[in-house]
């Protein structure tokens, strides 16, 4: 899942974040922030229960 590139490996999970007219760069990136922590843990869980299973 991890190679030397940035952003090359293959997408995990993603959402979508509205973007505003008004956005700044930091702005942008405090909403985009909100959903990955959302994000992150339900993409772990997901991944242990998959390696979980692929040992039973």
């Amino acid at each position: 899942m991890v190679d030397e590139g940035m952003d090359t490996g293959a997408i995990l999970a993603q959402r979508r974040v509205p973007v505003f007219p008004n956005d700044t760069e930091s702005s942008l990136a405090a909403r985009v922030r909100i959903e990955e922590h959302l994000l992150y843990p339900q993409v772990v869980d997901a991944f242990i229960l998959q390696k979980s299973s692929q040992a039973n």
